[in-house]
């Protein structure tokens, strides 16, 4: 997943963005959320962020959330912000990590799409010269601080775990009620407006704690920050000169379904706070936004290498490949995010087929290849020698010499005497054309191929021969001579045989590409991947 992307811009729940919108006169930025305490003007003001990254790994009833504040360096005394988790905090666990996961995804319906495009174009490798017509497909193939015992009380607000790291400070706290939470943060030096203690209310009539992170040092925090490991530099696209500031806080809680924190956003009014959510599985979000909610399904088909202190937060796995993933943009006015996100593992059957034609590639590939051989050996002996009633059975299965390409199919059709063999032919044998008569014609055509082809690249770049060219003729017409001499031979000794070649090649190139056809319209169809352009 791309750094330069906004991703997780304005967390829903951060009190500092909230707070905000009753201190300070400045409207709400959309690239920031971090509130830093300003000693001159005595006042919270909000910290421009360049973005804010959030990732979610659900697995086995635990929700593992991740966020991440990249910005320029902080100026100013504190900094905070706060959101609910929707669990006791005795099944609560909170840490802060220096490393952030990378993720480099496509959208797995057009991934799926080249695909596709790329094992039939394999399998029509097989028949030699469609090799100049595939190269476009070529490239396709490629720990936790638990503190259990409570750590503090606030008449009515409980501390149930606190971590000090970076210069960060973040805190597990429960609450009685929307007032003795605003007085445990007042006592912190904030104040929070009216409208957003009821919306706080809402949360503790329920079983929801909350995770509020304070910058008690911000000079200690910009020093450890700047310490981005080489990795993120090399896989995350930005520039070695241009550094950025990295503060990722991990939150541990039992969920049955995937939550992210969204109701808080609500006071913001009619103001739209873009937010992305990533997820490490397939899921759909319950919630119904129209227009304003787009779910895109991504693989990240590169590999990456988990770096040590988020192993915890991977299930203790050490590199991803072909890990699939949700990503959910959402731009709709605050007022209408009433409710918080959750997320079902409920996939779309487009995606199921989609990740399954990426996945299994080998699989359904060499089924369909053999299918498609099978069925055009049939065909080509059916017709080719249909006055010696030949073996439908036989025929078919001669078709898996197809995974020798075709020049091992027509050397075991000659060598294994299928005209004689799977027929019943009494004709006499056709004459023996010699080596040396089928070597001097595929040398001509040979000759003839190479010539050509020089000739068109002299003539279309505009070049003069020089003696680089003679190599470029030798190796060429090697090449050539090499591909052609079997089919020349076994063409000139038995014309059944040639008949035959010729016939299952045919049947096989047009079946692929009906196949090949078929298979992306059927899905686009009625399932409705969209492969793109």
């Amino acid at each position: 997943m791309r750094r330069k992307n906004s991703v997780c811009r304005m967390l829903p729940g951060l009190a500092a963005f909230i707070i905000l919108a009753a201190i300070c006169a400045s409207p709400a930025h959309a690239d920031g959320g971090l509130m830093i305490y300003d000693p001159n003007a005595q006042l919270w003001r909000l910290q421009e962020m360049n973005n804010q990254l959030c990732v979610i790994n659900h697995d086995k009833g635990e929700e593992r959330l991740l966020l991440s504040i990249h910005t320029d360096a902080l100026q100013g005394e504190r900094a905070v912000w706060i959101f609910p988790v929707p669990a006791k905090p005795d099944g609560v666990t909170i840490d802060v990590f220096k490393s952030f996961p990378i993720l480099k995804g496509h959208n797995v319906e057009r991934l799926s799409g080249s695909v596709i495009d790329g094992v039939f174009s394999y399998m029509r490798l097989t028949q030699i010269y469609s090799f100049p017509f595939a190269g476009k497909y070529l490239p396709v193939f490629l720990g936790h601080y638990r503190v259990m015992a409570r750590l503090g009380d606030f008449e009515g607000v409980d501390v149930h775990q606190r971590l000090e790291k970076m210069g960060l400070t973040t805190e597990l706290i429960t609450a009685r009620d929307g007032t003795r939470l605003a007085d445990y943060l007042t006592a912190k030096d904030l104040t929070l407006p009216p409208d957003i203690k009821s919306v706080f209310d809402e949360y503790l009539g329920q079983e929801y704690s909350f995770v509020i992170s304070w910058i008690s040092d911000v000079e200690k925090f910009n020093q450890e920050a700047k310490k981005v490991t080489e990795y993120q530099y090399r896989y995350g696209g930005h520039d070695q000169g241009n550094a950025f500031y990295s503060l990722s806080v991990s939150i541990s809680f039992p969920s049955e379904k995937i939550y992210f924190p969204m109701r808080l956003t609500s006071v913001y009014g009619d103001t739209v706070i873009p937010m992305t959510v990533y997820v490490t599985k397939y899921v759909a979000p319950e919630i119904s936004l129209g227009k304003s909610l787009r779910v895109s399904y991504l693989i990240n088909n590169s590999r990456y290498d988990v770096p040590e202190e988020l192993k915890s937060f991977f299930n203790g796995k050490t590199s991803l490949k072909n890990q699939g993933y949700t990503e959910i943009s959402i731009n709709a006015p605050s007022r209408l995010l009433t409710e918080d996100l959750w997320m079902t593992e409920k996939v779309p059957a487009k995606i199921a087929f989609a990740d399954f034609i990426f996945r299994y590639f080998w699989a359904w590939g060499v089924a369909v290849f053999i299918l498609l051989s099978c069925l055009s050996s049939w065909l080509a002996g059916m017709v080719a020698f249909r006055k010696y009633q030949p073996s439908k059975v036989r025929f078919a299965l001669f078709g898996l010499y197809n995974f020798f390409t075709l020049i091992g199919f027509t050397i075991a059709a000659h060598r294994l005497k299928i005209d004689d063999r799977l027929t019943r032919k009494t004709e006499a044998p056709q004459p023996k054309v010699s080596f040396r008569s089928a070597a001097k014609v595929s040398a001509a055509i040979s000759a003839v191929m190479d010539v050509s082809i020089l000739g068109f690249m002299i003539f279309s770049t505009g070049t003069r021969f020089h003696p680089g060219h003679l190599l470029f003729l030798a190796v060429a017409f090697l090449i050539f001579f090499l591909a052609l001499f079997p089919f020349v031979y076994v063409f000139m000794n038995n014309r059944h045989v040639r008949n035959y070649v010729l016939l299952f090649t045919a049947f096989f190139m047009v079946m692929s590409i009906l196949a090949q056809a078929g298979l992306k319209a059927y899905s686009w169809i009625l399932l409705g991947v969209n492969y793109g352009p």
